[in-house]
């Protein structure tokens, strides 16, 4: 069954989480209006990124809470499953949380990051493992920012079933990367090149603006299965939009066999050689 994603790009002020939840909604309100069925917001949309520890966990919350409510009820309100990344407390512990909500507004899954960036080890714990859940349209898995850049993690949400990867990203730029050239073309080759060796949809919703020295790229993508930008956003806070057009997969299965040609067991062999 063929259906409509959305990737959603945004600014915020870092540290007003009920802006932010407002700004979030509206955009939310927009993919629904343009048909979207499943929709992925950035990561820490919420709160804003380059925080301490000490100012994130007051803006922090529980899931379910009054953000994964609030986005529950557009979720219901446009019949549409919605993921969008938050800052999650539990005890005294914080999470970087990616939450999916479904058309009834119920919570459905809840994705912690595995992969830490940098400080983001002084301020997060580590997530147990990969989440991939059920809908009418196939199965989606979630990912966050950093998470995309291993190819073993992105290779075992495509073993685990999923169809489609939503991906709550805040990819930034700084001075030091820009002397390494660093720009949206890697961050949209490493997309590329995940959606075609695995034949997955996936759904990479940045943020836009600045927070202290990081420079969010913005340049939100939606990318086909066979490695095609399907639509893609510039700088603009907003909403894009594309189909993800299954019947597409067989004939393409065909010219690009990747999943089929695996050989696992020889690089299980090579993994124990190097241990």
């Amino acid at each position: 069954m063929n259906v409509t994603l959305a990737a959603v790009q945004m600014d915020n002020i870092p540290g007003d989480a009920p802006a932010n939840l407002s700004r979030a909604l509206r955009l939310i309100d927009r993919a629904g209006e343009a048909g979207a069925k499943i929709v992925c917001l950035p990561e820490l949309c919420t709160t804003g990124y380059y925080l301490t520890r000490d100012e994130l966990f007051p803006l922090a919350e529980t899931v379910p809470g009054r953000a994964t409510e609030a986005v529950g009820e557009a979720a219901r309100r446009w019949g549409m499953y919605v993921q969008i990344g938050m800052a999650e407390k539990e005890g005294d512990s914080l999470y970087n949380t990616a939450a999916a909500l479904a058309p009834d507004g119920s919570l459905l899954a809840r994705y912690r990051k595995t992969h830490l960036y940098g400080g983001e080890k002084d301020i997060f714990c580590r997530g147990s493992g990969p989440v991939v859940f059920e809908t009418e349209y196939g199965r989606v898995g979630a990912m966050i920012c950093y998470d995309h850049v291993f190819p073993e993690f992105v290779r075992g949400l495509m073993l685990k079933g999923a169809d489609i990867l939503l991906h709550s990203t805040a990819w930034v730029t700084t001075d030091l990367c820009d002397a390494y050239s660093w720009d949206s073309g890697m961050y949209h080759a490493i997309l590329r090149t995940r959606a075609l060796e695995n034949r997955v949809f996936v759904v990479s919703a940045n943020r836009t603006g600045a927070e202290g020295p990081l420079r969010h790229l913005g340049n939100s993508a939606i990318i086909h299965a066979w490695g095609e930008v399907a639509a893609r956003l510039d700088m603009e806070e907003g909403v894009c939009t594309a189909e993800a057009d299954f019947t597409r997969l067989p004939p393409w299965a065909e010219v690009a066999p990747y999943r089929e040609d695996r050989w696992p067991g020889l690089y299980r062999a090579m993994l124990e050689e190097t241990r």
